[in-house]
Order: C-alpha cells, then sequence, then structure tokens
C-alpha cells in the first residue's frame, strides 16, 4: 500500500471542523482543547492513525504554545518542534521532502500572518503559503495560488489593536460554522489533494 497517498486523500468537512476547533482554542489560549483539535486534524489531514495522530498532535501544539506569546515568541523551539513533526509524517508515508525546508516554510507562514494581520495586501502570505505546500506534495506553487486567492480570510482589524481583540476574532469564525471551512479545504483538495487550506488562517 502507497502510504503515501493517505496524506493526498481527506474529508474537507471533517478538517474543516478540526482546523475551526484548533483556531478558537488557540486564540483563547486553552491549550488541552488544541491538543484535543490538533488530534483530530492531524489525523483528517494527514492519514494518521489514533496513536500516530497523538503524538503528532503532540510535537504541532507544542510549537503554537512555544510561537504564540506576543511579542516574546519562541521561533526557533516552534521550528524545532515542527521538524520533529514533519520527520515523523515523513517516515509514516515515505514522503519525499526536506523535513527542516518544510518546517521553516510553516513556522514562516506564522510569522508573515501574524505580522500581516488585518492588512488587505497579503500576497505575501499567499506566496509563503503556496511555497509550504508546494514543497510538502511536490506541486508547483501557481497551482496553490490557485487555489489560495479568496481562501485567505481578510480581518477587520490587527490583531494586537486592542486586548481581546483576537479572541473576538476567532469566536466570530467559530460561529460561522464549518461550511465556510469546508468550501476553502475542498477548493484546496483539487489543488494539493492532501491538506485543509483553512490551515491558513488558524494562528497569528
Amino acid at each position: 500500500m502507497n502510504t503515501n497517498s493517505l496524506m493526498r486523500t481527506f474529508n474537507p468537512k471533517q478538517v474543516a471542523y478540526y482546523e475551526k476547533e484548533n483556531y478558537v482554542a488557540y486564540y483563547q489560549k486553552r491549550w488541552l482543547r488544541l491538543l484535543r483539535a490538533s488530534v483530530g486534524m492531524v489525523k483528517e489531514a494527514f492519514g494518521l492513525s489514533w496513536p500516530q495522530a497523538v503524538y503528532a498532535a503532540y510535537l504541532v501544539a507544542r510549537a503554537e504554545i512555544a510561537f504564540a506569546p506576543f511579542p516574546n515568541n519562541d521561533v526557533p523551539l516552534a521550528e524545532a518542534y515542527m521538524r520533529r513533526f514533519y520527520a515523523f509524517i515523513k517516515k509514516v508515508h515515505n514522503a519525499n521532502f526536506d523535513v527542516a525546508e518544510v518546517a521553516r516554510l510553516d513556522v514562516k507562514w506564522w510569522e508573515i500572518h501574524r505580522r500581516l494581520f488585518g492588512n488587505p495586501q497579503n500576497q505575501e502570505l499567499v506566496d509563503a503559503v503556496a511555497a509550504l505546500y508546494a514543497v510538502t506534495y511536490g506541486v508547483e506553487p501557481e497551482r496553490v495560488r490557485q487555489a489560495l486567492h479568496g481562501s485567505i480570510p481578510v480581518e477587520t482589524r490587527g490583531e494586537h489593536e486592542r486586548p481581546g481583540s483576537a479572541q473576538r476574532v476567532a469566536v466570530d469564525r467559530a460561529s460561522e460554522g464549518d461550511g465556510a471551512c469546508a468550501r476553502w479545504a475542498e477548493q484546496h483538495q483539487v489543488a494539493v489533494p492532501g491538506r485543509g487550506v483553512v490551515r491558513v488562517f488558524d494562528r497569528a
């Protein structure tokens, strides 16, 4: 069985649900809830078993916790955990990507999203996410960009404009339900069969 194909097949609605849960938990800094959401998210998005998903989600959650503090986050530690995450995914699926490069690109777009939060001029973010998926799945960046255009939501206020604003945005996103998330995931599946594009707004 070609386990690499499991990275390229997913249920968009399930991925969208877990992405949304991850997003809300991250902004509310509810780390146990974040870990639970991450387990479901990586299981669905990367074709993992439950035991594999628990370990992988732990690595992602630790990376997110390291990155979360503002302004004194720990980017090198976040990258280190993401390297461990992608090394694990590569081993499970015998995937063909550069672990260090994918981890660097993943955390890089988190940084760009935080910096551009609320800015409608977000081409840099589109390019960063496209670069990540292109390297991870071995596709042309332009194919990913086509799916991303119109899929990266632009918040109306900057993340740190006032206390609690990010948390309110997260709750607002959750109140929209999973339908929009699923549409983004389905759109992304066309461009890169494998991982929900809703991940582009789960951190800032």
